[in-house]
């Protein structure tokens, strides 16, 4: 069992037994989260450059030799740490990305439900240009696969005509994609397959106005026509 649990997605944490979580500093936890998403050994170089590149060099080299120590004190046996680089034990880190990771692969319907488009947020650092720009990669990359994880799972409800489960998950992919013609019309489908006409209407003239609001563009057709269908269904 991992002896160490790893929020990355939301409000940064860890969990585990013995750890004082909340006196990790915002530096110590971005360097953990990083060594835990990029596997192998990383120089100390590396890691003065990525968190402490706008350092004189001598100050980086003491920030990241007091972030370690600070580290392996509040989460023994995590690291692997010598002269010139550092890694992490992965048998001892289970992290939420990973793990969403490894359920869009596995078992896409409990990988919908990890927010993963939150990563790293509230995470807040000072002259770290290389590591802002490292988490927006990763941020992009995880949106991009939940919106896939999310288009696969809600098209499955509806071909298999879980019409509940279908809205509950157009509005997870809505939360990621929120001007798709597909995500609207996907929930707009479900709303009237389970029976909620008027909602599913309503859910149209949402969908429309923001897309004139924020675009200033009109619905797709397909969209239109589906609209249309419903108000003729009465």
């Amino acid at each position: 069992m991992p002896s160490l649990s790893l929020t990355l997605c939301g409000a940064v944490k860890v969990a585990g037994n013995g750890v004082a979580a909340d006196a990790i500093g915002a530096k110590a936890l971005a360097l953990l989260a990083y060594v835990a998403l990029e596997p192998g050994a990383h120089t100390r170089d590396e890691l003065t450059a990525l968190l402490w590149g706008e350092y004189p060099e001598e100050k980086a080299k003491a920030s990241l030799r007091q972030a370690l120590t600070h580290l392996r004190e509040q989460v023994p046996g995590v690291l692997r740490v010598d002269r010139t680089t550092v890694s992490v034990v992965e048998s001892e880190v289970e992290c939420d990305v990973t793990s969403f990771l490894r359920l869009a692969r596995e078992s896409p319907r409990a990988a919908a439900d990890i927010p993963v488009m939150r990563f790293l947020e509230g995470l807040q650092l000072r002259r770290c240009s290389a590591f802002e720009d490292w988490a927006d990669g990763i941020r992009a990359s995880l949106v991009k696969r939940v919106t896939e994880v999310l288009t696969g799972v809600t098209r499955e409800a509806l071909a298999t005509r879980q019409w509940r489960e279908a809205v509950r998950l157009a509005d997870r992919w809505l939360e990621v994609a929120p001007l798709s013609a597909a995500s609207n019309a996907a929930k707009i489908e479900a709303l009237f397959m389970a029976g909620d006409r008027e909602l599913a209407l309503d859910a149209f003239g949402d969908y429309k106005a923001r897309l004139a609001t924020e675009t200033g563009q009109a619905p797709e057709r397909e969209l239109v026509e589906l609209a249309e269908r419903i108000r003729a269904s009465k």
